[in-house]
């Protein structure tokens, strides 16, 4: 129970989040094997040993954050992340060689839903600094608050401004092409989470 103690539950973490209904049942998939006497003969799920290969997701900030947290580690800033993703040769995309973004998760095809999912997180290619899929697959929460950066050089500086906005970064399977960018910021609300929502900690 100690994870709970650090989720902000304020009225909004309340509030019915209908953005993984949009597409309602058209695009859902029905698992071969399933009938409503018998749910568990479901064939097409993975095992434990598959799902514990893939990143955790439907991930609010606040759950990103509890965990590092729980487990003494922490979420990374937007700087560090940045850093990483560069491989240490100011890379466009956060891919492994900077360029070659057929080799990440991301939705190539440009359709309105993405026709895959999620992949492994070991998957892919490793860049300089043996990370895997930084581009791609699913986005990652940072620290920070999203905000402006200022013009003043620094140091591994962390973003804070009081909102409910939390930067991420990376892309994932269900986005374009332009979020792979090494250096592209995003965001969206800490209480939101969906299937395309991780994270990564840093010690």
């Amino acid at each position: 129970y100690n994870l709970c103690n650090y989720y902000n539950y304020t009225s909004t973490a309340y509030e019915y989040d209908t953005s993984s209904q949009k597409n309602d049942f058209s695009s859902w998939t029905e698992l071969s094997g399933w009938t409503e006497s018998n749910p568990s003969g479901a064939t097409s799920l993975p095992t434990k040993s598959q799902v514990s290969e893939y990143p955790a997701t439907f991930i609010r900030w606040w759950g990103a954050r509890a965990y590092a947290d729980f487990y003494g580690v922490k979420l990374p800033s937007e700087a560090q992340w940045e850093y990483a993703a560069k491989g240490g040769n100011n890379y466009t995309y956060a891919v492994y060689d900077g360029v070659t973004t057929s080799d990440a998760n991301w939705n190539s095809s440009n359709l309105t839903v993405a026709t895959h999912h999620v992949r492994k997180a070991k998957s892919g290619n490793a860049n300089p600094y043996g990370l895997y899929n930084l581009g791609g697959n699913v986005w990652e929460w940072m620290e920070d608050n999203f905000v402006s950066f200022s013009s003043a050089s620094a140091v591994d500086p962390i973003l804070y401004d009081g909102s409910n906005k939390r930067a991420w970064r990376g892309g994932s399977w269900n986005y374009h092409q332009a979020t792979l960018e090494s250096s592209a910021r995003y965001y969206d609300e800490e209480t939101k989470g969906n299937d395309h929502f991780g994270f990564r900690v840093v010690r």
